[in-house]
C-alpha cells in the first residue's frame, strides 16, 4: 500500500472535475451564448464548432473554435482596408452580381464575447463540482475522519 492512499483518489477527482467543467463550458456556449438570437442567424454553425479537449494532464481543460471569424466577435476587429496582395483588383460576387474594385474598406466592428463569458459564468459551477468531488475523494481515502473542503 502506497505511504500516501489520498493521492490517487484526489488525481481521479481532479480529472473529473476538469471532464464535468469541460462540459458544462462547452454547454454553456453553445446553448446561450452562440444561439441565433445572439449573433441574428440560425444556421447553427458557430455553436456546433465550439469544442473542448482536457489537458494531457487531466488538470484542465480548454475549450476553442474551428472558426477564425469568432475571434473577431470575440474580441471584436479595428477598421482596416483590404487590397490585392497580386493583383490589380479585388474580385467578388453578392448574390449574382459581380464585383471587381481596387480595395474594400472593413469598418471596425465591437466585441461579441462569448467564450468569456461562458466561463465566468461557469465559475461557480466548476467550484462546487471540485468542493465536491474533492470532498469525496478525501473523506474515502481517510474514512475514520469527516474532512470539509472549502
Amino acid at each position: 500500500m502506497s505511504n500516501q492512499p489520498y493521492k490517487p483518489a484526489i488525481a481521479a477527482a481532479v480529472a473529473e472535475w476538469a471532464n464535468r467543467s469541460r462540459f458544462y463550458v462547452v454547454a454553456l456556449i453553445r446553448d446561450d451564448y452562440l444561439t441565433g438570437k445572439a449573433l441574428k442567424r440560425r444556421t447553427g454553425t458557430a455553436a456546433r464548432s465550439v469544442t473542448g479537449e482536457l489537458l494531457a494532464t487531466a488538470k484542465g481543460f480548454k475549450v476553442g473554435t474551428t472558426l477564425i471569424y469568432l475571434i473577431a466577435w470575440e474580441f471584436g476587429i479595428r477598421a482596416h482596408k483590404i487590397v490585392p496582395k497580386s493583383k490589380k483588383a479585388l474580385a467578388f460576387k453578392i448574390g449574382a452580381q459581380q464585383i471587381v474594385v481596387r480595395s474594400v474598406q472593413i469598418p471596425a466592428q465591437a466585441a461579441r464575447p462569448s467564450f468569456e463569458p461562458a466561463l465566468r459564468d461557469s465559475i461557480p459551477y466548476m467550484h462546487q463540482t471540485a468542493v465536491t468531488l474533492l470532498t469525496a475523494a478525501v473523506n474515502s481515502s481517510f474514512p475514520n475522519r469527516t474532512i470539509r473542503v472549502l
